[in-house]
């Protein structure tokens, strides 16, 4: 998993990048719900490789009885 839907954040061990088409960066993760304009790229990498920490992820069936709450 690479977010957290009960505290609404990304874990620390996943890599984002958010680009426009002119290349400009986003940074999205201090607010991963916010709505982004059209033709922006979002890249995921769940296990990124700089990452030096890695949080333990929430239980699945919580992850999906919080998700299908919305």
């Amino acid at each position: 998993m690479v977010y957290n839907p009960v505290e609404k954040r990304f874990y620390e061990q996943v890599a984002i990048t958010a680009y426009r088409v002119s290349g400009q960066m986003l940074n999205v993760r201090p607010s991963p719900t916010q709505e982004l304009p059209d033709g922006i790229t979002v890249i995921l990498i769940p296990a990124g490789g700089c990452i030096g920490t890695w949080e333990e992820v929430i239980d699945y069936e919580k992850f999906l009885s919080t998700i299908s709450k919305r």
